[in-house]
């Protein structure tokens, strides 16, 4: 959800012009890292050169309930997501 939500942060100039859809990579990361510190997650967010691709990689630590019976009393997982900005008319990829 951080990716799509990064990829709402259009840079309207380039869209405008009939460039496409590309990122304005300011925004974009603001945008993401906005949406994991609401989460509470940290992680990283990067766009593609050009603004058509961000990716976001989260790291999450969590208690467990039932396995801190057997001495493991948390979790880490990681979480990597991209979210690829197209431009269509027809809905297809161009």
């Amino acid at each position: 959800e951080a990716a799509r939500a990064a990829g709402q942060a259009l840079d309207t100039s380039r869209v405008q012009a009939g460039d496409g859809a590309h990122a304005d990579p300011g925004a974009a990361v603001a945008a993401a890292t906005a949406y994991l510190s609401a989460a509470g997650h940290p992680g990283t967010v990067a766009v593609a050169p050009g603004g058509t691709a961000i990716e976001v990689d989260v790291t999450v630590t969590a208690p467990t309930a039932f396995l801190s019976l057997i001495g493991i009393t948390q979790l880490t997982v990681y979480g990597h997501a991209q979210a690829s900005l197209l431009h269509s008319v027809t809905g297809s990829p161009p």
